[in-house]
């Protein structure tokens, strides 16, 4: 056979290859594009909305007028020189006790201790004009702020937020410092105000910073609330502040929103690529392409946007779906437990579903998919937190009018509140009961829902508590001692510490009983191999050879305030 009848039928075979390509290409579109279509009819007839136009306030009458006065405020504020981050009014200080920032002597937690009252003091001073202008504008916080929801970038000015945020919280604790109360409760109550500015702006984005400021605010709240003084009419203004938000509530709305802005997304990648939005979702690009990279872009993205674009989107819709309802449930029942568990039903995960042609195929809802249980913890955590909060206030104001705590929380209604706050943890009321030294004691069972009676320590000693819901249940805080702890006696020197070829956990064990330790060893350290140990040392303690040893294998030692318990983990 001749050359040109061999190019021939190659050159035909390609025609043939190509053509294939294009009908299997056109049957994945018009697939595609008839089930998502039906998949949403379905949908919009129980009621589903999907279009942005359906979901967000008519603009004109959410314009924020008081913006550019806050804006203007926050930028004044973030232009001084310290910075109001480093002070955190409430430091916990171990399981169920905390110290608050307004009763220390030196209120920086920078190393270097520079930051001083005084210091504060002259920072205050300088921005005495822009918190007063930001007091003014949230006297009566914004209900939304004319976000344009169409925008495919991120809209809203949340650093100036989170910022104003800590500058209110550190000047409350600093006119608690100075015992100027009503500067104190104005201070805070702009505070707790400014986790409702723009409340009904439906991003998710923003339901989130006003979350993580709400969190600051019942920190501040809590440290407050140690300060002697308060009168019962105080209290109530900042439990009827407490009372006002409704971030679970608010969250169905904004799922709905997230969904029909991520749909815009889908209809812009149609029209431009994935490649256009990928910066959006991911990382940076990087400053070179590889080949991979361009064929990503000039082969598979153009397949996708023709065969796959409309079946990608079905797949983030039938994904979210689950979510939603959840959270539109989630307001009725009030509990993380069961939340959390309908977060993540029981799907198909094979290798039908995870090989490499659906993963070209699913591009976009995989690349858009976010951490959602974890916003929702987030949330759930909040909500049990501000419960916390006003049975706090309530069990105070309660406390002041009879001279002593209630016997139970539902003594407290209706006089303090209609019913007993919720634990959003397990949709049931708070606990709480009266210990015999006369403190409250006031707790959720915490992320598991499992009550433990209050027992606010570990379940595993390797872990280190940063907060409440480091423990086995979440407990309102004790307030904690700022005395100086009395001192304990001088470990015993030994005059040699010596091991040959000794089994690291063997070593551990030694040593720790020779210290009078109680050790707890991560089961993920249990479960790695480690050399044998050998040294001879002299007149050294038995924790400080431990926490060499420990060190020479890439461990530390996790110290538990005033008990002998220690845990042992990956540095």
């Amino acid at each position: 056979m001749s050359p040109p009848s061999i190019s021939r039928k190659i050159f035909a075979g390609i025609l043939v290859f190509l053509g294939l390509v294009a009908v299997v290409v056109w049957i994945n579109h018009l697939a595609g594009n008839r089930s998502l279509q039906a998949w949403k009819a379905q949908m919009a007839a129980r009621g589903e909305r999907f279009s942005i136009d359906e979901i967000a306030p008519p603009t004109l009458s959410i314009v924020d007028t008081n913006l550019f006065r806050f804006n203007t405020a926050a930028n004044q504020l973030r232009s001084l020189s310290i910075e109001p981050g480093n002070f955190k009014p409430l430091e916990i200080a171990g399981p169920g006790e905390a110290t608050a920032l307004w009763m220390k002597e030196v209120p920086d937690r920078v190393p270097d201790g520079t930051n001083t009252w005084a210091m504060v003091a002259l920072q205050l001073a300088a921005a005495r004009e822009s918190l007063e202008e930001i007091h003014e504008v949230l006297q009566t916080p914004a209900a939304a702020s004319g976000v344009n929801y169409r925008s495919l970038g991120t809209s809203g000015n949340y650093a100036a937020k989170r910022s104003t945020a800590r500058w209110l919280a550190l000047a409350t604790m600093f006119e608690l410092h100075e015992r100027r109360f009503p500067s104190a409760l104005t201070s805070l109550r702009s505070l707790i105000r400014l986790t409702r500015l723009h409340g009904d702006d439906l991003s998710l984005i923003n339901q989130m910073i006003r979350v993580a400021i709400a969190d600051l605010a019942l920190d501040a709240t809590w440290a407050a609330l140690q300060a002697p003084g308060w009168t019962d009419e105080e209290l109530a203004e900042l439990q009827h502040e407490w009372e006002r938000p409704k971030w679970l509530e608010e969250f169905p709305l904004t799922w709905e929103m997230e969904r029909a802005r991520t749909l815009t997304w889908f209809a812009y990648s149609r029209s431009n690529g994935i490649a256009s939005v990928r910066p959006q979702f991911t990382f940076p690009p990087a400053q070179t392409r590889s080949a991979a990279d361009v064929v990503r872009e000039y082969v598979f993205d153009p397949v996708w946007r023709l065969a796959w674009s409309a079946s990608d989107e079905l797949n983030y819709l039938k994904e979210m779906q689950p979510t939603l309802d959840a959270t539109r449930t989630a307001v009725q029942h009030k509990s993380w437990v069961r939340l959390s568990a309908e977060l993540n039903p029981p799907r198909v995960r094979s290798s039908s579903i995870l090989d490499k042609y659906n993963g070209l195929r699913f591009q976009m809802s995989r690349m858009v998919w976010g951490n959602f249980v974890r916003a929702h913890e987030v949330v759930m955590r909040t909500e049990t937190y501000r419960s916390l909060t006003v049975a706090a206030i309530s069990l105070k104001r309660y406390q002041l009018r009879h001279g002593k705590f209630p016997p139970n929380l539902d003594a407290l209604s209706p006089e303090f509140f209609a019913a007993v706050p919720v634990d959003y943890m397990d949709g049931r009321p708070l606990r709480y009961r009266q210990e015999s030294d006369g403190l409250l004691h006031l707790y959720s069972v915490g992320l598991d829902g499992v009550d433990g009676g209050g027992n606010p320590q570990l379940a595993a000693a390797w872990r280190r508590y940063s907060g409440l819901w480091d423990g086995r249940d979440a407990v309102w805080p004790r307030l904690a001692s700022l005395e100086v702890e009395t001192p304990v006696l001088a470990p015993e020197v030994l005059p040699l510490v010596e091991f040959e070829d000794a089994p690291l956990f063997d070593v551990i064990r030694v040593l720790a009983r020779q210290a009078d330790l109680q050790v707890q060893i991560d089961p993920k350290v249990l479960k790695q191999s480690f050399p044998a140990v050998s040294l001879h040392l002299e007149n050294v303690t038995a924790q400080n050879v431990l926490e060499a040893v420990l060190a020479n294998n890439n461990l530390i030692l996790v110290n538990h305030a005033r008990t002998n318990l220690v845990g042992i983990t990956w540095k």
